[in-house]
């Protein structure tokens, strides 16, 4: 590749260099276009490069923000209805209940358990989230009677036929991606922070190439297009029905995820929120799960 740089110095020195004249040849200092347009070039690479450093900067501040304000509740309990709808509009609901634990400094702890249909009923997703290393990830399924432990490979798979794959499920590690800021926008009744999150490893087991966040004045997430590992735009997350609990947390009454791919959309509407209610690590262990049996 040409470096514009080189360029720039050889045609100042063609122009001005007094072994490039001929004897009695008067130099001029005016310079000529395609030195003033390799100028500019090297401006708007600078400019641009400058530009670039600040989206990155205001992005990954707005993320750590975004970050803070969802943190600091110690753990967590709620009660999940998950509502699949394919596209002729039938509907299969699903009861959970849901367990996450904070931990700052290895990465939270979640336990999401099915309680109703009958047939799923005891099924349980245990995630151990980390800051650099991938997730590791379990599924306690009663009716064999065994736990299964989702490569990391494989986190991108839907979980149980719904448009959450397991990584969805998973608590976002911040420390694991790029963040950029793309601009401001109006939504609904507020006004949103666009940024963009890439994973930073090359070797991301993410089953996603981008997601771009819409963040309110409060850091609360409004909605996420989620793109493939083609970028191509497959999935978009809204999220709605805000409650402030502890008069700290503002805590999603619903997440509904659509696929544009397959016609599917998934609701997942949250009740029941409790927090610091003394859970301990022993609750989100293999051990814990096989006493499940």
């Amino acid at each position: 590749m040409v470096n514009p740089m080189n360029l720039a110095l050889r045609f100042n020195y063609e122009q001005h260099s007094p072994f490039s004249c001929k004897k009695g040849y008067k130099r001029t200092q005016k310079p000529t276009r395609r030195y003033l347009f390799i100028t500019v070039l090297l401006s708007l690479l600078s400019t641009n490069s400058a530009h670039s450093q600040l989206s990155n900067a205001k992005g990954q501040e707005l993320a750590t923000q975004m970050d803070q304000h969802s943190s600091g509740y110690q753990d967590l309990k709620a009660s999940l209805t998950m509502t699949i709808i394919d596209r002729q509009q039938r509907q299969r609901l699903r009861q959970l209940s849901l367990q996450i634990l904070e931990d700052t400094n290895k990465g939270d702890k979640t336990l999401a358990t099915f309680v109703s249909p009958a047939d799923q009923r005891g099924v349980a997703l245990l995630t151990h989230s980390h800051k650099t290393k991938a997730n590791d990830q379990w599924l306690y399924l009663p009716s064999i009677k065994r736990i299964k432990k989702i490569a990391s490979s494989n986190q991108s798979g839907s979980f149980m036929g719904s448009d959450f794959t397991y990584e969805d499920l998973a608590p976002v590690v911040i420390e694991k991606y790029n963040y950029q800021f793309l601009r401001e926008e109006p939504c609904a009744e507020d006004t949103c922070s666009v940024i963009v999150q890439t994973p930073k490893s090359p070797e991301s087991d993410s089953g996603y190439s981008q997601q771009i966040i819409w963040l309110d004045s409060h850091y609360r997430i409004q909605k996420i297009e989620l793109y493939d590992l083609v970028d191509r735009h497959y999935k978009t997350l809204l999220i709605s029905g805000y409650k402030l609990i502890n008069n700290r947390f503002w805590q999603a009454g619903r997440m509904h995820m659509k696929n544009h791919s397959t016609g599917q959309e998934t609701l997942l509407d949250w009740q029941n929120y409790r927090l610091s209610t003394g859970l301990k690590n022993a609750h989100f262990t293999t051990r814990a799960l096989k006493k499940r049996r």
